[in-house]
């Protein structure tokens, strides 16, 4: 995979990934990562919540997703995000900006 995105050969890194995802669930966190970069927002959004539904504690990619959520214009759907997080983690700093930032109002 490392090769593939070097020679920048994203669509092969990505079917690489998908079937490594049959082995690990670790490789579908760069299988969204990847996703998202090619521009497939919505789909790496998908393959963070399924990530996540078999990973709950996994914060790190949990604010990763609420990132995207913000981006999308998702903002409900980053709030909730946001808050399981800080369930997890109540103390957690990059919840609370990521609140600021879902919860600030549209210029």
């Amino acid at each position: 995979v490392h090769l593939l995105l070097i020679k920048k050969d994203y669509q092969s890194a990505l079917n690489a990934l998908e079937v490594l995802t049959h082995y690990s669930d670790e490789y579908f966190i760069s299988y969204a990562d990847i996703t998202a970069a090619t521009g497939n927002q919505t789909e790496a959004a998908e393959i963070y919540i399924h990530y996540l539904s078999r990973n709950e504690k996994d914060n790190a990619t949990r604010i990763k997703l609420t990132k995207l959520l913000i981006h999308l214009g998702l903002q409900e759907d980053a709030i909730q995000t946001i808050q399981k997080i800080q369930e997890i983690d109540p103390d957690n700093i990059v919840a609370d900006e990521l609140m600021q930032l879902a919860t600030r109002p549209k210029s």
